[in-house]
């Protein structure tokens, strides 16, 4: 009874410090992406902490308790955007448009359903969709989603893994796959009416510690795929990051754009398995559990923008869930700033 409890005692510990040294190093992320990955994981290291914090209380070891009971604050005080409030108000004094915007990763590389995935976006309607990993045959200007939008960033013959579909006319389209430096993007200028037109780039950043470097050197130059002299400005797609990561906050820091707040798993696949391995041989196991997924997908909007909502669903044979939302774009200034001229 004694060398059980003893163990107990010992994987207790072991729960504890492990919790809490992931914390820990999640903050060193400014000095190594890899450490910036581990802190992707603060969620799943607060849930362990409390978790190694329960069992202590029950095998009464004290110490062990509350420092995994601060391990988890530290962790939950520290996820930033997601204490945010989704909802907010446009510039005030502003008359606005209310646009619809959404991303959407269809995983297109291994995606078996891309008719169903088309049909959902289309039943969707958003007024701008943003869709990542398309293939090939979504580049060519017969593809479905290319007849349900008039305008899109698609180029004939073109194959293009980002794409921008509108209900607007699109200007100043620019369009690149991915490489070390550049992340896959397309960017164009809506003219959303009343002479009024809403800057909006797609972007799909490589993950931190696949491409030693690759993500941080994308982050730099995000500001540059802008659309240059847009008032209002929406920026989308897979960032391949969670929103209170370093990279997140070089974004926001660099595009002067910020995420919209709220937590929501965005990414629902599953972490490579050896045991699932050699019984299906297949690595990646089932779904994991929602409140362990991942917020990669992220919806930015510049200062003046509004925001009314913001949801996610479940697209047919991707591993992303599509982020949509509803936000209001100033169309003219009113009341007092109008009349001040």
């Amino acid at each position: 009874m004694m060398v059980l409890k003893k163990i107990g005692f010992l994987c207790v510990w072991l729960i504890v410090a492990g919790a809490t040294l992931g914390v820990l190093l999640g903050f060193g992320g400014g000095f190594s992406p890899v450490l910036d990955a581990i802190g992707f994981f603060r969620i799943h290291f607060a849930v362990l902490a409390i978790t190694g914090s329960a069992l202590a209380f029950m095998l009464d070891r004290h110490r062990a308790m509350w420092i995994g009971f601060a391990a988890a604050a530290v962790a939950a005080l520290s996820l930033g955007p997601v204490w945010r409030s989704v909802e907010r108000s446009s510039v005030e004094f502003a008359e606005t448009r209310s646009v619809t915007v959404m991303t959407a990763n269809i995983f297109g590389r291994n995606n078996p359903s891309l008719h169903l995935t088309a049909s959902v976006l289309m039943a969707v309607d958003a007024d701008i969709l943003a869709v990542i990993e398309a293939p090939p045959d979504w580049s060519e200007q017969g593809a479905v989603l290319a007849h349900h939008y008039p305008f899109s960033t698609v180029q004939a013959k073109a194959r293009n893994g980002t794409i921008l579909f509108s209900k607007f006319p699109l200007e100043r389209v620019e369009t690149a796959f991915a490489s070390p430096d550049t992340p896959a993007f397309a960017t164009a200028f809506a003219k959303i009416g009343q002479g009024v037109g809403l800057g909006i780039s797609a972007v799909h950043l490589s993950w931190p510690v696949v491409v030693r470097d690759a993500q941080r050197k994308q982050v730099t130059i995000l500001g540059s795929l802008l659309p240059a002299g847009a008032r209002s400005t929406v920026l989308m797609g897979d960032f391949n990051a969670a929103p209170w990561s370093t990279a997140m906050r070089q974004v926001e820091m660099r595009t002067g754009l910020s995420m919209i707040g709220g937590f929501r798993r965005t990414w629902r696949g599953g972490y490579p398995n050896l045991l699932h391995f050699a019984a299906t041989g297949s690595l990646y196991g089932n779904e994991i559990p929602s409140l362990l997924g991942h917020h990669i997908d992220h919806v930015l909007v510049s200062p003046d923008i509004g925001i009314d909502a913001i949801e996610t669903f479940p697209l047919p044979g991707s591993d992303h869930h599509a982020v949509w939302s509803r936000i209001n774009v100033p169309v003219r200034p009113t009341g007092p700033l109008l009349a001040g001229g």
